[in-house]
């Protein structure tokens, strides 16, 4: 049941980022999708308000973990 919960938050964590990203910066590599759907939910909610605050999508692809998925210019690294 708890696990239903966290897919479900996690789903709607992600939805709601990346409409916020998509509404500000326009259409978004598949780089970055895919990163911000490995993330957990927590951690979607944190980047959603710091992508309500910074002025360009490189500024937020470099507030992400550093795991080396995303270079910023949005091309796998």
């Amino acid at each position: 049941f708890e696990e239903g919960i966290e897919q479900g938050s996690h789903a709607t964590a992600l939805r709601n980022l990346t409409n916020l990203l998509q509404h500000r910066f326009g259409p978004l590599p598949t780089t970055l999708t895919d990163a911000l759907g490995s993330l957990r939910a927590a951690r979607l909610q944190a980047l959603f308000d710091i992508a309500l605050e910074v002025e360009t999508l490189a500024e937020f692809q470099a507030s992400l973990p550093s795991n080396g998925l995303i270079a910023p210019n949005g091309q796998s690294a």
